[in-house]
């Protein structure tokens, strides 16, 4: 799934795919799947459907390190995450943005494809 999502007022294109946890662990070395479910306890969801963190405890650099993964997804010559970050005005634009890019990345986890065959027996061999 590609879409734009805009930070402090610059449009990004970014892109979550089946490939973007993998992509994650090759340029951080982290698990994306254990860093959200061990921050998943931090994250509500409000009454207009949008994802709300606890930021107290809420580790920030994962939204930074989701964010330039899905960015460099779509775009392979942003540079490096430093030189991507460097270009919005506000070190809060990406927490501004959260919500947004959150809502991609779990948009990018629902399937499209339907069951074949309702009420099918499984099969044993």
């Amino acid at each position: 799934m590609k879409k734009e999502i805009t930070i402090d007022g610059v449009p990004v294109q970014m892109k979550c795919t089946g490939a973007t946890p993998a992509v994650y662990r090759n340029l951080f070395k982290h698990d994306l799947f254990k860093e959200l479910a061990g921050m998943s306890k931090f994250l509500t969801t409000g009454n207009n459907g949008k994802v709300i963190a606890d930021l107290e405890h809420f580790d920030f650099g994962i939204v930074e390190r989701l964010a330039y993964t899905m960015a460099y997804q779509a775009d392979r010559q942003i540079g490096s995450m430093e030189d991507w970050l460097d270009q919005f005005d506000h070190s809060t634009a990406i927490l501004d943005a959260m919500p947004d890019i959150l809502g991609l990345y779990m948009d990018g986890l629902q399937t499209s494809s339907e069951v074949k065959k309702k009420n099918a027996e499984p099969t044993v061999r």
